[in-house]
């Protein structure tokens, strides 16, 4: 570093001195030397080591008096002239008596010895930054927030390394033997701001009191989506740097709770939109479920919906024939719906609605999952014909549920008032046996529609599960439209 950096600290700490900030008098200043422009402190202990010749960076060449700063390299405030110094590990020896004596990077002013690059700008219009700009000792998880204000979108993935900085150099850090990052791509959208958390569980030692920096991968700019694989019309850029300090009385990560909570346990948060709900993730750990991807909600309605693959291992690939389970997470209540448990990798899709919610696509079939004045809602595809449960959710024990059929055809027909009646299962939609019979003869079906109800009652095993209740409607031409409407029964 240059040595007006040691010129600004000693302006920081005059100004603090003359301030009152700490009870002492000019001359009750440490012994401090200043060495390449940065200031070290005496700690008053000695220490066995041995430093090579080679390792000598020099002498201490001038003193001030003890009540001032030094201020050029190679200066002391506690005489010593002559005296060797040298780096060990990541602070200061002075030969002092015989002896190596400990000086340390004064902490209070460490953050101002390096001017942290806590926000780096991709292209116009997108930029990364770290949630916090200091993080407690051994912190796991940091919140990079990514934000997307251009009509482009942007590929970011898994992958980043970390370095210190000691010394005037950023000094990489090693990693734990056998341990590589997937390969999995993400893609932050237009105009949206979004979250990704780095993790330093790939690292050998935990990270202590320093100043740090973490490389991620590189990042790849398109139109849209198509555009972002090989061949396309696609800019990439170098990958993200972004610098913070760790500190013992830091506060955590904004993005991580101190501890887990349990559902319906989840305080209020201020700004709770700008959070991963790590709530939920370490929820469905605890019952052997890896969750896969998170899709936020972009409305105000705090919602987060989870793909969650049963008693698969974090790291292994997911192959074409995996199925995954669908959940939705309220991060103001801390409730979790399941909703789908059989969802293709590779067919199927989860995609945040315009105003809040989630747009599913099961087999080319679309719903919308969420919430409405405080209630879920799970909506199936829009038909000529359609069928809708009165609520998302009932609790276990529920004998009734009513119903609203729908024509919306202007031209009257008829519906079979016989209820059939699914659970998901893994294999798909099961049929739940039935105690009664019906005579089969339709009813009216005016183009105002009708109401009705589903006795629960007469199907036998109803347990806690997603449920998919099916009628048909008869058109004019005698054509029969089959017409179902998806709802939970779930334990209270």
């Amino acid at each position: 570093m240059k040595p007006a950096v040691c010129l600004l600290l000693c302006v920081i700490i005059s100004a603090c001195l003359l301030g009152g900030c700490a009870n002492q008098s000019p001359a009750d200043l440490r012994p401090m030397v200043c060495v390449e422009g940065v200031l070290y402190v005496d700690t008053g202990k000695a220490v066995p080591v041995e430093i090579d010749p080679s390792a000598i960076l020099g002498t201490i060449g001038s003193s001030v008096d003890s009540s001032e700063i030094p201020t050029e390299n190679g200066q002391s405030n506690f005489g010593s002239v002559g005296a060797e110094y040298a780096f060990c590990e990541d602070y200061l020896v002075v030969m002092l008596n015989d002896e190596w004596y400990r000086f340390d990077l004064e902490k209070e002013q460490s953050d101002a010895l390096h001017d942290l690059v806590s926000q780096w700008t991709v292209t116009d219009g997108i930029t990364l930054c770290l949630m916090n700009s200091r993080f407690p000792e051994g912190v796991e998880k940091m919140t990079l927030v990514m934000e997307n204000r251009t009509d482009n979108v942007m590929l970011y993935g898994n992958g980043w390394s970390f370095e210190q900085y000691k010394n005037g150099k950023w000094i990489p850090l090693q990693n734990k033997e056998n341990v590589a990052f997937t390969a999995e791509g993400y893609t932050l959208y237009d105009h949206r701001r979004d979250v990704f958390h780095i993790s330093t569980f790939a690292l050998e030692k935990p990270l202590t009191e320093g100043l740090y920096r973490v490389t991620g991968c590189s990042l790849r700019v398109a139109p849209d989506d198509e555009n972002l694989s090989y061949g396309g019309n696609y800019t990439d850029y170098p990958p993200y740097k972004l610098e913070f300090a760790v500190k013992k009385d830091a506060l955590p990560d904004r993005g991580l709770p101190e501890e887990p909570t349990l559902p319906g346990g989840l305080a209020q948060k201020e700004d709770w939109e700008w959070y991963t709900p790590w709530e939920s993730v370490a929820l469905f750990e605890g019952i052997g479920q890896t969750v896969w991807q998170l899709v936020q909600s972009n409305g105000d309605d705090g919602l987060v919906a989870l793909l969650c693959r049963p008693d698969t291992p974090e790291n292994q690939y997911l192959e074409p024939e995996d199925k995954l389970s669908l959940h939705l997470f309220d991060r103001r209540t801390g409730r979790v719906l399941t909703l789908f448990d059989t969802l293709s990798v590779e067919q199927d899709h989860v995609l945040p609605g315009e105003q809040g919610g989630f747009l599913i696509v099961i087999e080319e079939d679309q719903y919308y999952a969420g919430m409405l004045d405080g209630e879920w809602v799970l909506e199936g595809p829009e038909t000529q014909y359609a069928l809708r449960t009165e609520s998302a959710v009932y609790p276990i024990g529920t004998q009734e549920i009513a119903i609203r059929l729908s024509n919306h055809t202007g031209e009257h027909a008829a519906i079979l008032m016989v209820p059939v009646l699914e659970r998901m299962c893994a294999e798909g939609w099961e049929p739940m046996k039935t105690n009664a019979g019906f005579c089969g003869t339709p009813d009216p079906f005016p183009t105002e529609g009708r109401d009705g109800s589903i006795d629960l009652g007469i199907f036998q095993d109803i347990s806690a599960g997603t449920y998919r209740v099916s009628m048909t409607a008869v058109d004019n031409a005698g054509t029969e439209h089959s017409i179902s409407d998806i709802f939970i029964l779930e334990n209270r």
